[in-house]
């Protein structure tokens, strides 16, 4: 879930190219439809923190309770300790801060997975 089309549609090819499924959503609305949709099939959330309309965090609050299991990765400019007055911490969630390199995308996402 990314709300800037340039940095969605550039993980997306990131992602493809090193062999994920990626199913893309530009709002909160959007993603958890998608994950309604797919729900069998996600295993990892790739969300920014701030967002129009709705906040990475509220839209992992309500991804959680459709996909309990789900893992989700949350990407800011903003340093770590700095994104939990955003409400995000601990659990099965994780950050990567932006912007990220390839190399450091792939290291997360993967490290996420084989957790």
């Amino acid at each position: 879930m990314e709300d800037e089309e340039a940095v969605r549609n550039l993980a997306k090819l990131l992602l493809e190219g090193a062999g994920y499924k990626v199913i893309t959503a530009s709002s909160g609305v959007e993603a958890l439809s998608a994950i309604q949709e797919h729900v069998e099939s996600i295993n990892l959330m790739l969300t920014d923190v701030i967002m129009p309309g709705m906040s990475g965090s509220e839209l992992a609050r309500r991804a959680q309770e459709l996909h309990p299991s789900l893992s989700v990765a949350f990407a800011s400019g903003y340093m770590d300790t700095d994104i939990s007055r955003y409400g995000i911490s601990g659990g099965k969630s994780h950050f990567i801060a932006k912007p990220y390199s390839m190399q450091s995308l792939y290291r997360k996402i993967r490290e996420i997975l084989d957790s």
